[in-house]
């Protein structure tokens, strides 16, 4: 997404309506923040992720690197250490976005110089892992699709599939991929780019709302191509060797001259892991 994009939650045409609004809604997000972390429980967080599952640790002491083990039955601890971290981590982000705010609301001169410092401050927020945001699935979503990023891009003279939005794909299972992302109302990048072995560009980076997890879609649409089988297992077995989980971190999407994507393959995937 560029930064031109920033206008799908600012609109122009009342951005200073919308700015008192805002920061009205982060005075109150900064008073709850204060407020829980004065009641937060002491210590914070270690998460351990091993191939067995996922374990949460309470570091209490000062120089303890491991902290104890929280047991399952104690689920409400990890929550509440998540959550404190989470409020500690945008406590100063919060702050800065209201002087944002408030000096758009003062003057319409500054408005773009604000908006274009918001834009890395959204993606502050937006990035923090395993904490349970209490943002609202919209608040959340702005803030996720106001992230900037930079995509592989399609030459004009390529642009042959569209998807329903509008938005330029490189195939045609790509933009029935893209058009029932949409109908589902699941947010997503199109290319943007992730560090694996380099920086790649996988086709959908896509965010469950539910859950707040983010996943990659690849889509392999030639694999009765024995050349391009074998680039698309080893990119497979790439994201798996740097800690990406199929299931949990990407999923993909199939396909061979024989037996072309189907609209039903692409809803069972989306039923399974993004809604």
């Amino acid at each position: 997404m560029n930064k031109s994009n920033i206008s799908e939650v600012f609109p122009p045409d009342n951005v200073l309506q919308m700015a008192a609004e805002r920061l009205s809604t982060l005075k109150t997000a900064l008073k709850e923040a204060e407020r829980r972390l004065r009641t937060a429980p002491k210590g914070h967080l270690r998460i351990s992720r091993k191939k067995r599952g996922t374990q949460y640790y309470c570091i209490t002491k000062k120089g303890d690197k491991n902290g104890h083990y929280i047991r399952k039955k104690h689920t409400a601890l990890v929550a509440e250490l998540g959550q404190k971290a989470f409020d500690s981590r945008t406590l100063k982000s919060l702050k800065m976005q209201m002087k944002c705010f408030q000096k758009i609301t003062r003057t319409e001169g500054v408005l773009q110089k604000q908006l274009k410092k918001l834009v890395s401050l959204n993606e502050d927020i937006a990035h923090i892992p395993d904490a349970p945001l209490r943002l609202s699935n919209a608040q959340y979503i702005a803030l996720w699709k106001a992230v900037p990023y930079r995509t592989k891009g399609i030459l004009p003279e390529e642009q042959r599939h569209f998807s329903s939005a509008g938005l330029a794909v490189r195939s045609k299972s790509e933009e029935l991929i893209a058009n029932a992302l949409d109908a589902h109302g699941i947010p997503f990048r199109y290319e943007a780019p992730v560090k694996v072995e380099g920086t790649w560009h996988p086709d959908f980076y896509c965010l469950n709302v539910r859950t707040r997890q983010e996943l990659i879609w690849e889509h392999f649409g030639m694999m009765d191509d024995e050349q391009y089988l074998g680039n698309a297992l080893g990119k497979l077995k790439a994201y798996q060797t740097h800690g990406l989980l199929l299931g949990r971190d990407f999923i993909f999407s199939w396909e061979t001259w024989a037996a072309p994507l189907s609209s039903a393959d692409v809803e069972e995937l989306i039923k399974a892991y993004l809604l």
